[in-house]
């Protein structure tokens, strides 16, 4: 990992001198720490902390102004005095109440041995420790991280509203995505296992009996399909039938939500003679609301023949959204 760009920045109107880096950070002004004058050595400077915390100095690491705590917890931990409490092989990851009162102090370190991740104490203020995970940076309210601070209730927050990783791993992103927890498996499809049903009238349910796999957000009953979570859903039916008789037959199928025709939800069938099949399918994207009851009917609109269902071929398939 490539070190960080470092600048010095002067707070004040008079030149401030780094003896152990060997310049002068000029009036109101401010030096960038480079190669050549041994960036390395400000992670060492117990002289450049002792500026910062008298608000003298503070530092610009690739492009963010540090607060005093947070150059702290950048120095600090690399510079030689009487190390700070740690703790190297926690199960779990720190909480506020890891603070100054529990023996933490800033720069204090903190490793979860199940999750490989480690955090640096920033704010070891009594029941209200802020503790930065190496997931991401410090952070800072005038940036975008990819993770930025771990708080120990709400989980790593990043900021700017790019998203929230909430202590169950879910992430809550922009616009209508989730993923991880339960909406990672929160699509399932519902279908008929065995042949049957005859369609002769104008409309006739399509039976469905059997769901794909056994999730919270749906049940299956009397051919319906129930949507237990309110929320926007992608759903593709599909209707397959066959002709028990030599006549020509025309057939629709749609989708009703409760007792309502959904729009945009119809297709169309056609068999020429006996045992000759046909299907038709729709997609559309839904907003739902716990309870709506979902169902596909279909019927004869033209033709004398008599139509049934084909074993395993009509499903209506429901994906969650948001």
């Amino acid at each position: 990992m490539p070190f960080p760009n470092i600048i010095v920045v002067n707070q004040t109107a008079s030149p401030v001198p780094l003896p152990d880096l060997g310049v002068v950070v000029p009036a109101s002004g401010q030096i960038a720490v480079t190669p050549n004058n041994k960036r390395f050595e400000v992670m060492e400077d117990e002289g450049l902390l002792s500026e910062v915390d008298a608000g003298n100095l503070a530092l610009e690491v690739d492009g963010t102004l540090l607060s005093p705590q947070q150059t702290a917890s950048f120095i600090a931990p690399s510079v030689e005095s009487t190390p700070s409490l740690g703790n190297y092989a926690s199960l779990v990851d720190p909480s506020i109440s890891d603070d100054s009162d529990s023996g933490y102090s800033v720069g204090s370190r903190w490793v979860n041995t199940v999750s490989s991740v480690e955090f640096v104490c920033t704010d070891a203020s009594p029941g209200a420790a802020v503790w930065v995970s190496s997931r991401g940076f410090l952070p800072s309210s005038s940036i975008d991280r990819s993770v930025a601070i771990f708080d120990g209730v709400g989980g790593d927050s990043l900021q700017d509203s790019l998203m929230t990783l909430d202590v169950s791993g879910n992430a809550d992103l922009p616009g209508e995505y989730r993923i991880g927890g339960e909406r990672a498996n929160s699509g399932v499809t519902a279908y008929n296992s065995v042949a049957g049903a005859a369609f002769t009238s104008g409309s006739e349910v399509v039976p469905l009996d059997t769901l794909s796999l056994t999730t919270s957000f749906y049940t299956l009953n009397a051919n319906a399909l129930t949507v237990t979570a309110t929320g926007r859903y992608f759903m593709t039916a599909e209707v397959s039938l066959e002709s028990t008789s030599g006549a020509r037959t025309q057939a629709n199928m749609w989708v009703v939500r409760n007792t309502v025709e959904i729009p945009g939800c119809r297709g169309e069938m056609y068999c020429r003679q006996l045992d000759h099949g046909a299907n038709a399918s729709v997609t559309q994207v839904l907003d739902l609301t716990s309870g709506d009851i979902l169902r596909m009917r279909a019927g004869v609109v033209a033709g004398a023949g008599t139509l049934q269902a084909v074993a395993n071929g009509s499903r209506l398939t429901l994906v969650r959204l948001s």
